[in-house]
């Protein structure tokens, strides 16, 4: 608890995400709160709501919702100054739309204070007597806010895009529809969120570039791949296949080279005069012009490939020995002119995707 600057209240918070419907017991949390409550029988006090991120999970069953207003003694509801309500999201309205008979009671209560930022609260509670989880305080320190957006679906609801560190990992793709809609692609999630807003090629660009930097802040950690599609596999074996070419393992540079073999005659890659497959090749260690000529031949020849080829590059270069950096340069500078081409067609996603890569390349050397 903190306290308050008006009265020097005390403050109870209630972190609401923090509530798991199906982990944790209802009737416990009641008990728990009534026994904090019990000094302030005859004591003023107020309370703050943190909302934050909170959805089904952490939503009280409807007779439990109930059970609080039968549970809870009236001098507690006369001793409760105010509610600070943080963060009310668009599921939060839904929910309390949907229970709308059982929250009448305190439907237009002059006590609900509804705070669209934690700076707000500072008229009523002191910063340093503010009491909000870090997590909450981190929501603030956003590199970009867009207001007037719109979430489309069965009911299109008119909200606030905030860009910043929090949940990153979660978007598995972010993809620019129409310079007035985009979409994102979330982990574990089914469907695409679909958005509307006129500055959507910023918001798209903030987002790609918010994950890459946070991708590069994480050296030590397992790294986070999205997805790999059907048109992702020959850009990324290719990848593979190039830069294990000049490992110093003489029987992986056996192996790659086969790989490459095999891809250049499953994928119908037109640099089969480059290659002869025959069992007991000899691959020699010092083979960077023959890399380097295989990588300006399928920038040339295959250049549908070079967004998806050029990703993975950028992915291998991260792990790979000081070595292999050097190498994986060399052949990825063969593709990087290609990169032209995606920029003059009207396709969005391409153009957006161009950025990604040069936003990476940036990060990565800067």
């Amino acid at each position: 608890t903190g306290f308050s600057k008006q009265n020097n209240t005390h403050v109870f918070y209630y972190i609401a995400r923090r509530f798991k419907v199906n982990e944790m017991n209802c009737d416990l949390l009641i008990c728990h709160v009534l026994l904090t409550l019990k000094p302030f029988q005859a004591k003023l006090f107020e309370l703050v709501v943190d909302f934050t991120h909170t959805c089904t999970d952490s939503r009280f069953k409807t007779d439990y919702l109930s059970k609080w207003f039968v549970c809870i003694p009236d001098c507690f509801y006369y001793n409760l100054q105010a509610v600070y309500i943080y963060n009310c999201n668009s599921w939060v309205r839904e929910y309390t739309k949907y229970h709308d008979r059982i929250l009448s009671t305190i439907k237009g209560s002059r006590k609900l204070i509804f705070l669209d930022h934690i700076s707000r609260l500072n008229d009523f509670i002191e910063p340093d007597q503010q009491k909000f989880p870090g997590h909450t305080i981190s929501l603030e320190e956003v590199l970009k806010v867009f207001n007037n957006a719109l979430k489309l679906s069965h009911k299109d609801t008119k909200v606030a895009i905030k860009v910043g560190p929090q949940a990153i990992t979660e978007i598995e793709e972010v993809c620019l529809v129409n310079d007035n809609q985009f979409t994102l692609t979330i982990a574990n999630e089914t469907g695409l969120l679909s958005f509307i807003h006129n500055d959507c090629d910023n918001i798209v660009q903030a987002i790609i570039h918010i994950r890459t930097r946070w991708e590069l802040a994480q050296p030590d950690l397992i790294q986070i791949h999205n997805k790999i599609r059907p048109k992702d596999v020959p850009g990324s074996l290719l990848n593979i296949a190039l830069l294990n070419l000049g490992s110093l393992d003489s029987s992986l540079r056996s192996a790659a080279y086969n790989l490459l073999c095999a891809l250049t005659q499953t994928f119908d890659l037109r640099i089969e005069d480059q290659l002869l497959e025959s069992s007991g090749l000899c691959i020699p260690s010092n083979n960077i012009i023959f890399i380097n000529t295989i990588s300006e031949k399928l920038a040339l020849k295959e250049p549908h490939l070079t967004l998806e080829f050029l990703e993975e590059c950028i992915e291998g270069f991260r792990n790979s020995t000081i070595e292999l950096k050097h190498l994986c340069l060399e052949y990825m500078t063969k593709c990087l002119p290609s990169l032209t081409r995606f920029c003059k067609q009207n396709d969005d996603n391409k153009r957006a995707k161009v950025s990604m890569i040069l936003d990476k390349l940036i990060q990565l050397f800067s």
